[in-house]
């Protein structure tokens, strides 16, 4: 009856006694070391665990899982060992859906329908519930990475992105710069104050440093805003001085509207975004920006450089790392802020970001003039996707070259 009357959405997100106490036992499961006393004991928890923690091992993302596996079992009225041993008893013939898969769609069909989530939010839900089952035994066929990828909605293009800047108001358009030009995350990004930018904006820098800690990987982050992010907001901040704000600290750089001081939210920030491009026709969503920075920066700077500017836990290190002198940091940004620029300002000419690629891809012996021989149709971005699918495979033959250059010193 309790099932029935959550899936009617008369309940939504009810809570039954033990869900509480089930969401504590299942995140203390999913800490190392020994289980508290007093704790119920899963091991299918225990299973799932050890599998995600090789990826990851962010708290963050702990307590996300837990969450999200403590809200399912509610939903199904099972603790987790129930799940998985009814996911084994129900059995699985290979190529077909399996008991559990049907039941995490039924509730991928609940959250998106009943609870309104947004698709993407659902999808998140979803393939954290399908860890859970394949740590466990259980492979699903449907939702799956393979099967997303293939149906995947290419994100926008450069060409895209100046489209929707075009219809963008001041306010929009702050943020797409913000966003483009750091490639943080949503949160970080609407936690910005005037205070991380003071010392710049006001020595009246063309580029303004930031540094700051990132909330869901605590990591510290260094970037900069360009040329173009840093123009926007000092049109942004006058505007805002003009209407009576005065800018102390505290001020966040994008305000929910013009007339409040109050910090827009990750979700209108999201909001803003998804409408802006939808004006333009086009989606887009704030994790394109992040996506886009990392695609690109590693393919021109590397790897340690990217994670440090966007703020980007490092295999190697983790979180105990020390950022580089802001000269530093300011040289790698030059290096790659052409191929991130959205208006002539900051591509500085028509070809520069390409110009910028090719000087990269010069460094690591590769001759952009050969690749033109024999394709006199050949588009500059054409020619850029070339450009960075060459340099990806370089530098990972020097990382597989060094590697084993490491093994034979060790032996």
């Amino acid at each position: 009856m309790e099932k029935e009357l959550k899936k009617s959405g008369k309940v939504r997100g009810g809570r039954l006694p033990y869900q509480s106490k089930m969401k504590a036992d299942i995140r203390a499961n999913m800490q190392p070391g020994r289980t508290p006393e007093g704790v119920v004991e899963y091991p299918s928890v225990k299973n799932w665990y050890r599998e995600f923690s090789k990826k990851t091992r962010s708290m963050a993302t702990r307590v996300g899982y837990s969450r999200t596996l403590a809200q399912f079992c509610f939903w199904m009225d099972m603790d987790p060992n129930v799940l998985a041993e009814t996911a084994i008893k129900e059995g699985h013939e290979f190529g077909k859906i399996t008991w559990a898969e049907n039941q995490v769609d039924d509730f991928f069909n609940y959250m998106e329908e009943t609870l309104k989530y947004t698709r993407k939010t659902c999808a998140s839900l979803y393939g954290t519930m399908r860890g859970f089952f394949r740590a466990n035994g259980m492979l699903f066929i449907k939702k799956t990475p393979q099967q997303w990828a293939e149906n995947r909605i290419q994100p926008p293009s450069k060409e895209d992105l100046i489209a929707v800047r075009k219809v963008a108001n001041l306010r929009e358009k702050l943020g797409i710069d913000i966003a483009n030009s750091l490639g943080w995350r949503r949160s970080d990004i609407v936690n910005l104050t005037y205070k991380n930018v003071r010392e710049d904006f006001e020595g009246g820098l063309t580029r303004l440093y930031v540094i700051y800690r990132s909330q869901k990987e605590e990591v510290w982050a260094a970037n900069f805003l360009g040329l173009e992010a840093t123009e926007t907001l000092r049109l942004s901040i006058a505007e805002r001085v003009s209407s009576g704000e005065v800018m102390v600290d505290e001020s966040p750089l994008l305000a929910q509207q013009l007339d409040t001081t109050q910090p827009m939210t990750p979700d209108q920030f999201t909001i803003m975004i998804n409408t802006v491009g939808k004006r333009a026709g086009k989606r887009l969503t704030p994790t394109h920006f992040r996506k886009r920075f990392r695609t690109i920066a590693e393919a021109l700077i590397g790897s340690a450089a990217t994670k440090r500017m966007g703020g980007w836990k490092q295999a190697d290190v983790g979180e105990m790392y020390f950022l580089p002198p802001r000269d530093a940091t300011l040289q790698k940004y030059k290096q790659i802020e052409p191929a991130f620029a959205l208006t002539e300002k900051g591509m500085g000419g028509a070809d520069a970001a390409l110009e910028a690629l090719r000087a990269v891809a010069r460094t690591f012996g590769i001759d952009p003039l050969k690749i033109k021989v024999g394709r006199e149709d050949l588009g500059l971005d054409e020619e850029s996707a070339i450009l960075y699918n060459l340099i990806g495979k370089v530098r990972t033959e020097e990382r597989n070259a060094l590697t084993l250059l490491r093994g034979r010193l060790q032996q």
